[in-house]
C-alpha cells in the first residue's frame, strides 16, 4: 500500500481497543455494583431537576399573580 505524504499510515484492527472499552465497562469485576449506583444518581438528579423546574414555574406564576393584584389596587387609589 503506496504510503500517502502528511498522513499517518494505517494500522491493522486488532481489537485492543474493543478490548480496553469492554475492560473499562466491566470496571475490574465491581460492574455489578457501579452502573446500578450511576444510573441512581442519574434519575436522582433528574427527579430532583424535574421538581425545581415546576416549583420555579409554580412560584413565577404566583408572583406575576401577585403583582396583577398589587397593579389593580394600587391603579384604583
Amino acid at each position: 500500500m503506496p504510503q500517502r505524504p502528511g498522513r499517518r499510515p494505517v494500522r491493522p484492527y486488532n481489537g485492543a481497543a474493543m478490548q480496553a472499552v469492554l475492560n473499562f465497562l466491566a470496571m475490574g469485576g465491581y460492574a455489578a455494583f457501579v452502573w446500578p449506583a450511576y444510573a441512581a444518581a442519574a434519575l436522582i438528579l433528574a427527579v430532583l431537576t424535574r421538581q425545581s423546574l415546576n416549583s420555579h414555574r409554580r412560584r413565577q406564576r404566583e408572583l406575576e399573580h401577585l403583582q396583577q393584584g398589587r397593579t389593580r389596587r394600587g391603579s384604583a387609589a
